[in-house]
């Protein structure tokens, strides 16, 4: 009886190393990344532009979230939260401005 409770003692610790040691060595995975996706800073920006130019504002903006999306983000609509932080927000791309979109729209 004594070495069944040894045995078992002994498979419950070699269990238990081994789940830690695979979360410490696969970690947190399954962080999601968040980017939001906000119009009303076209409206606000494009106040004395021409339609085009206010059209093109959408579409870098459409862009941008495309590309934040196949690259993992959770992009979501401003007008559907309450509030959040503004480093969330994707930046506005001024008319073919190849600058990085995905910085300052991560949550980790």
């Amino acid at each position: 009886m004594k070495s069944v409770i040894l045995n078992v003692a002994v498979s419950v610790a070699c269990s238990l190393v081994t789940i830690a040691a695979y979360n410490i060595i696969k970690g947190d995975s399954s962080i999601t990344q968040f980017a939001v996706l906000n119009y009303d800073v076209v409206s606000l920006h494009g106040n004395g532009g021409s339609n085009s130019e206010v059209e093109e504002s959408y579409n870098n903006l459409r862009e941008s979230a495309n590309k934040l999306t196949a690259a993992g983000y959770v992009v979501m609509d401003s007008r559907a939260l309450v509030s959040y932080p503004p480093e969330l927000e994707i930046p506005l791309i001024e008319h073919g401005d190849a600058t990085e979109i995905s910085e300052g729209a991560v949550s980790e």
